[in-house]
């Protein structure tokens, strides 16, 4: 009985929470941190990706850029939005799905991770997935 009340409380607690992707890209200088962003941009754009003017950049970043799926591609279970930076030599990434579209998130991340392992095979680089409480359900 205890295993079947902590899968239905696992159960419930994942419905309410978005599959986001976050990783980074280390290298020497903010230069090649900012030239592997625009290598990603690249990829964002040939995937049907929009560039977003919008959103500020985060706190201490040399260089950020935001992207959302775009009205085109969207469906209701193929919304994301990307967002990175760059900090001190390092490039930030974050994958951030819209509530409903974990499935898309998992395909758009996994795309990104072997994109990522074929581009940047001489730098030190991770993009992982986690359960994140979904704020805007």
């Amino acid at each position: 009985m205890k295993q079947f009340l902590a899968l239905i409380t696992l159960a419930t607690t994942l419905s309410g929470c978005a599959l986001v992707y976050t990783g980074t890209v280390k290298t020497p200088d903010n230069g090649k941190a900012i030239a592997a962003s625009k290598v990603l941009e690249a990829e964002y754009a040939k995937l049907g990706l929009e560039k977003e003017d919008d959103m500020p950049p985060p706190a201490m970043a040399g260089y950020s850029t935001s992207w959302f799926t775009s009205s085109a591609a969207c469906t209701n279970c193929s919304a994301i939005w990307v967002g990175d930076w760059v900090n001190d030599g390092t490039l930030f990434i974050r994958i951030v799905p819209q509530p409903g579209c974990n499935g898309y998130a998992r395909t758009f991340g996994e795309h990104m991770q072997d994109f990522m392992t074929n581009h940047f095979q001489n730098l030190e680089w991770k993009l992982t997935g986690r359960y994140e409480p979904d704020l805007f359900r």
